[in-house]
């Protein structure tokens, strides 16, 4: 059964792309596309609908594959980014490769493009699961935090009354008791506090380790 895929192709000669579509399809997929070959075009679909992939020619008149690719950066879109060149120097593909493109292939040598396309696609799928157990993490917490911190924070304006001795005159031995208590609530306000300040301190370092 044929995987279908919806692939963007930056390209400015028709017959490249062609081929490109003709050799993902004999690869075993089923292949909706669409080329733009200017960067008012490129941008344009890009939002226009989903991509599982883009492909791009290194040098065309008005465009190149390293202004597409910072174009998708900008975009904030994880889109894999293959670029295809018969001109892209090694030092220009390192470049490329630093700034997020995900693989690189001289035009006609296909050898290997199924199975590169097959492993960015699944480690997109895996990216996409990574931030969604984050997303549900993020909200678990959130509401874990809140739950908690609502009777606590009723709990310790009880608690403050009753030291007051605003219901009745304490005996020291109670307002012993009740100082406890109130410790005991601080502690606990406190630990809830740092569940909520770690994560988030732990999300922020993730980010900044991807940047």
């Amino acid at each position: 059964m044929s995987k279908h895929i919806n692939i963007l192709i930056v390209e400015d000669n028709p017959d490249d792309a062609e081929l490109l579509v003709l050799e993902l399809e004999r690869g075993g997929f089923n292949v909706d596309f669409e080329r733009v070959d200017t960067p008012e075009s490129f941008s344009k679909a890009l939002t226009q609908q989903h991509w599982d992939l883009i492909f791009s020619d290194h040098t065309m008149p008005r465009f190149s594959s390293l202004h597409a690719l910072n174009f998708r950066n900008q975009s904030g879109l994880d889109i894999p980014f293959i670029i295809l060149s018969g001109t892209m120097g090694e030092d220009m593909a390192v470049e490329a490769m630093r700034s997020g493109a995900s693989d690189y292939f001289v035009k006609g040598g296909f050898t290997r493009l199924v199975s590169a396309v097959n492993r960015e696609l699944q480690e997109a799928q895996q990216r996409a699961y990574g931030r969604q157990s984050e997303w549900e993490l993020e909200h678990f917490v959130a509401s874990l935090t809140h739950d908690l911190r609502t009777p606590i924070l009723a709990e310790s304006r009880i608690l403050e009354l009753l030291a007051q001795g605003t219901f009745d005159p304490l005996t020291d031995a109670q307002a012993e008791v009740i100082n406890e208590l109130v410790r005991s609530n601080q502690f606990v306000q406190h630990m809830v506090q740092n569940i909520l300040f770690t994560y988030k301190y732990r999300q922020r370092q993730v980010i900044l380790n991807k940047e």
